[in-house]
């Protein structure tokens, strides 16, 4: 009989059962590779979303968000997203745990689980520092003002590459926004990102095509931004929106190696 050592998945506990309130904790049983994260959530009315930010993520108890920003958007790592982005690429060592906490919009049904895989020969399971960049959380805009301007800014607390951005547009009831609304420059430490002037559309269903930003867009590589940034330097995303009163936006950008 085949043997199976316990290298496929480490929930993060039990679910929590009709909450806006999510704290989930898993302990790990042996070393283990952390690979993809993935939070499942069931919103439990009919017309609601499982929308919500993640407010702390933690491996061993160290901190995988490395901005000074206070959340990024749970759809980054939801069952759908993509799962290059996702991937928590740190070692945990057997007896520590992993932990999530997050805010949901509406009351659901929340679990998570990383899955898991045997450590590369030679690799310890104690991190290295860099081994802890996973996600640069840029917060949540709160409502725009119909026909208003939005930025977004958060400074790095360590040194990090900045990798693919993810944007969710969502309406005052939480639902997301189909209303216009553009990302116009991102600068990084002061330098503008983009190559001429213009709006970039970052609104509509995640399922839908109309948010190049959204977290089931597939051109990983065209979103990633391939930058460095220093501790103490800034990320700062900026644009307007031509829609109606209360649309607000959620970002977070994945972290290179």
């Amino acid at each position: 009989m085949a043997t199976f050592g316990q290298n496929f998945a480490l929930p993060l506990g039990s679910m929590d059962i009709n909450a806006t309130a999510v704290s989930l904790t898993g302990t790990i049983d042996k070393d283990r590779m952390l690979d993809r994260i993935v939070v499942a959530s069931y919103a439990n009315a009919a017309t609601a979303r499982a929308s919500g930010v993640v407010t702390s993520l933690k491996v061993g108890g160290q901190n995988l968000l490395q901005s000074d920003a206070a959340s990024f958007p749970v759809e980054m790592i939801g069952a759908n997203s993509s799962d290059d982005g996702a991937f928590i690429g740190c070692p945990l060592k057997g007896g520590l745990s992993c932990q999530l906490v997050a805010t949901m919009d509406a009351v659901a049904d929340t679990g998570a689980l990383v899955f898991t895989s045997d450590l590369p020969a030679g690799v310890s399971a104690t991190p290295d520092e860099d081994d802890y960049n996973f996600i640069f959380p840029m917060g949540d805009t709160g409502a725009i003002g119909a026909g208003g301007t939005w930025s977004l800014t958060a400074i790095a607390r360590r040194n990090v590459t900045l990798g693919r951005v993810v944007i969710v547009c969502l309406s005052a009831n939480n639902t997301y926004a189909v209303s216009e609304t553009y990302v116009d420059s991102i600068t990084i430490a002061g330098s503008e990102a983009l190559s001429g002037t213009g709006q970039i559309p970052c609104f509509g269903l995640p399922e839908e095509s109309t948010n190049p930003f959204g977290p089931h867009a597939n051109d990983d590589d065209g979103l990633r931004l391939d930058a460095v940034l220093e501790a103490g330097e800034s990320l700062t995303i900026s644009g307007t929106s031509t829609g109606g009163v209360g649309l607000g936006l959620r970002c977070g950008v994945f972290l290179e190696d």
